[in-house]
């Protein structure tokens, strides 16, 4: 999914779904409110539920600007467009990692059948190890194509 679909998706979610919009308007009230009253010389610490009311509603088209703002900010650090990179550098560690092994389980492997001595327990555990990075490495890679 392109990481701009998501995110919009994402607030499209919390302003319809959730109660953030609402948290987020009345704590911009609070801090607007606690502003104005620090200017003037008030050292006013708690407002009353009908003064925050008040003011959001004298002051609500820029508290919504402020809070449908927060909300862009907080879905862009919930899914930045570098998190696609971050999973792009992910599966290349992961393949890097585990390509030393598969190399070392497969050269064990061939040398168990070259030799024939064929210890079934040495060679089973080479080839379950084998088909374990395999199976990962194939996995992480359809993950990676499905999010890319």
């Amino acid at each position: 999914m392109d990481p701009i679909e998501a995110r919009r998706r994402l607030r499209d979610f919390l302003l319809k779904e959730t109660d953030l919009h609402k948290r987020i308007l009345i704590k911009a009230a609070k801090k607007d409110l606690e502003s104005i009253c620090r200017s003037l010389g008030d050292e006013k610490e708690t407002f009353t539920n009908a003064e925050i009311k008040s003011y959001i509603s004298a002051n609500y088209t820029e508290l919504n600007t402020k809070a449908k703002v927060a909300v862009e900010e907080i879905c862009k650090n919930l899914l930045p467009e570098k998190r696609w990179i971050y999973l792009t550098k992910q599966f290349a560690i992961i393949s890097a990692l585990l390509l030393p092994a598969l190399v070392s389980l497969s050269t064990n492997l061939l040398a168990f059948i070259k030799s024939q001595t064929l210890d079934t327990a040495s060679a089973g555990m080479c080839l379950m190890g084998i088909l374990t990075i395999v199976i990962f490495l194939l996995a992480s890679a359809s993950f990676y194509l499905k999010n890319k």
